[in-house]
């Protein structure tokens, strides 16, 4: 599975690549928000896990974003 995890802290996201890497996943991860709107537009991911509390551009505005755009019901 393609998976994109958006989470501000990186000892988060080490250890899911760590697990889902290892478990032959394709698990790719940035640092914020805008950052993971940007990835989503550029490629297809299965599964994305989102840090819903986040400074500047929170996981919410993500949502509310992808909402928007009609990519998310």
């Amino acid at each position: 599975m393609k998976i994109l995890g958006i989470d501000d802290n990186a000892d988060i996201n080490e250890l899911l690549d760590t697990i889902l890497n290892g478990s032959g996943h394709e698990f790719v991860y940035v640092k914020s928000g805008i950052e993971g709107l940007k990835l989503i537009h550029e490629k297809k991911f299965d599964i994305v896990l989102l840090d819903l509390a986040m400074p500047e551009f929170s996981g919410f505005d993500v949502i509310n974003s992808l909402v928007k755009e009609g990519l998310l019901t």
